[in-house]
């Protein structure tokens, strides 16, 4: 596992966890302001990387326990997030949507929270009514899912050769989704759940950066962590 606990990876999350400090203030006073492109994209950066970190930590911390099945099971949490962050990097005009879809999908999750659970009321009738604000009315509820996996890996992988994104939705969908829910199947070796946590890791961060970059969002130091990420993909 010393691949992949490397010192340039652990320096790599310490240097987006800095970067990302220097993101401007969260908008929304209004939903104007809220749905500003920059604003949108501000707030879709910091969660992207935030998690992408969160979840590469607690892939390698398993590995290292030798824990491999429930590694594997959170590796498609990192391909997910990762074959979404590239589909909305190359269709920016459906960011809005994407948020308007989760903001949805977080009202009804509170309503029926206020309708079923005990527990305060109160916050979940504030939250809503948030929510109902910046959206401008009272969502209908959205379906199970933004964009299938398959759809966005056919999208992503359109210029690449036939076949690319049945390759990519097998090692990157299927194959760590056997682990998600547990019964008889072999252990996955360490060595290949750790290079596809690395390899996705990697480019949703240096993807992250260069958006950051584009829209003026980050310090300069986004574009040195960017080409950083580059140059350890380079070499997997």
């Amino acid at each position: 596992m010393e691949t992949y606990s490397s010192d340039a990876l652990t320096e790599v999350c310490e240097l987006v966890e800095a970067a990302l400090r220097s993101l401007p203030e969260q908008r929304s006073s209004s939903s104007e302001e809220f749905f500003a492109p920059d604003n949108l994209w501000r707030t879709e950066i910091e969660h992207t990387c935030v998690q992408a970190i969160e979840y590469f930590r607690a892939i390698m911390s398993l590995l290292d326990q030798r824990l491999n099945r429930p590694a594997t099971a959170l590796v498609r949490s990192i391909h997910e997030l990762a074959i979404r962050f590239v589909y909305l990097a190359d269709h920016q005009d459906e960011l809005s949507d994407w948020v308007e879809w989760q903001m949805s999908r977080d009202y009804h999750l509170c309503l029926e929270a206020w309708r079923y659970d005990p527990g305060p009321k109160k916050a979940l009738e504030s939250r809503m009514r948030m929510l109902e604000g910046l959206l401008g009315e009272k969502p209908k509820k959205p379906s199970d899912q933004w964009k299938a996996m398959a759809y966005m890996l056919r999208d992503i992988t359109r210029n690449q050769g036939a076949g690319t994104d049945l390759w990519f939705r097998r090692h990157f969908v299927a194959y760590p989704s056997q682990y998600v829910h547990m019964h008889a199947i072999d252990c996955p070796t360490a060595r290949w759940t750790g290079y596809l946590a690395v390899l996705n890791f990697v480019g949703t961060v240096s993807v992250a950066m260069k958006l950051s970059v584009d829209k003026g969002l980050m310090s300069p130091t986004a574009a040195e962590i960017s080409e950083r990420c580059d140059q350890l993909s380079s070499v997997m």
